[in-house]
């Protein structure tokens, strides 16, 4: 486990305020909260890494240019992002995701997954 640091608890404190975030997002979120308005993107992917590593947030990879981040706070779920705005919204499973191995032998550890398709608000403003 890696030592506690400030840009750790930072992050992880914007992470949990957001909901969903990407990098640009928290660059944004740490420049208005003051707290080290310089930290580099090169310290944000470094410290992204050991907190999700930790287990304290999970990596959401995405089809558009930039992943999303979520703190691991609630349960294990789906995502659907809609192709047109890019809102996220979280997807309750039926059952919690266990690890397991598979028929070959693998240790399978983490399941995402990720629906597209457009949301219901954008389905309506293409109706009006």
């Amino acid at each position: 486990m890696e030592r506690k640091t400030m840009q750790r608890d930072i992050l992880l404190h914007i992470i949990l305020k957001a909901g969903h975030i990407t990098i640009k997002e928290i660059l944004d979120a740490n420049k208005r909260n003051g707290r080290i308005p310089a930290m580099s993107v090169g310290t944000i992917y470094r410290n992204l890494a050991v907190l999700e590593e930790e287990g304290l947030i999970r990596r959401i990879p995405t089809i558009y240019k930039e992943d999303v981040y979520e703190a691991t706070d609630i349960p294990s779920h789906d995502h659907f992002i809609c192709k047109n705005c890019h809102t996220i919204i979280d997807l309750e499973r039926d059952k919690e995701f266990k690890p397991y191995s598979n028929k070959y032998g693998d240790n399978v550890e983490q399941e995402i997954t990720v629906y597209y398709g457009t949301c219901v608000d954008c389905l309506n403003k293409k109706v009006c």
